[in-house]
């Protein structure tokens, strides 16, 4: 048998380095896709998840690539990216969360314009906050802005 092995003439045949890297990424690729349709389409996403565009006005898609899809808009700072967190999910401490959550924390805004204190009404239309400085969109630099001159929103240490 090993004689008949090292008679026959045939190459063998090994799967390109390159060929091999594309499926990964191809692999990859496909996987990220079916996990951004799934958490798009999933009603336990959270009603209070907050989607963002870019400077396009496309939505922003989620991914994990090249820092993400946020974190390039938002900068290295913790405390920014932890509020902007905060803010994107609704997990933040003001009355909306207190709410759901901690039902025995008061639920109204400071400024006493909001009943239930909302991340819409910090954001475009608080007093307690510089109305120069409300967002006029949904494009995600225009919160990153808003949370750099506002560091008391959204923070649970209130600044």
């Amino acid at each position: 048998m090993n004689d008949q092995v090292k008679a026959d003439k045939c190459a063998p045949i090994f799967p390109s380095k390159e060929l091999h890297l594309f499926n990964k990424k191809k692999e990859c690729d496909n996987i990220l896709s079916e996990w951004q349709d799934s958490f798009m389409s999933n009603p336990k996403r959270g009603q209070l998840f907050l989607d963002f565009e870019d400077k396009n006005q496309k939505v922003i898609k989620l991914t994990y690539a090249k820092g993400g899809s946020w974190l390039p808009s938002i900068g290295f700072t913790n405390s920014l990216c932890t509020r902007f967190t905060h803010m994107t999910t609704g997990h933040a401490p003001i009355g909306e969360y207190r709410q759901r959550f901690l039902p025995h924390l008061p639920i109204s805004c400071p400024c006493s314009e909001a009943e239930v204190q909302t991340r819409e009404h910090i954001v475009m239309e608080c007093d307690t906050y510089d109305p120069s400085t409300h967002p006029c969109n949904i494009i995600i630099n225009s919160f990153v802005h808003f949370l750099a001159d506002n560091p008391s929103a959204f923070s649970f240490d209130n600044g």
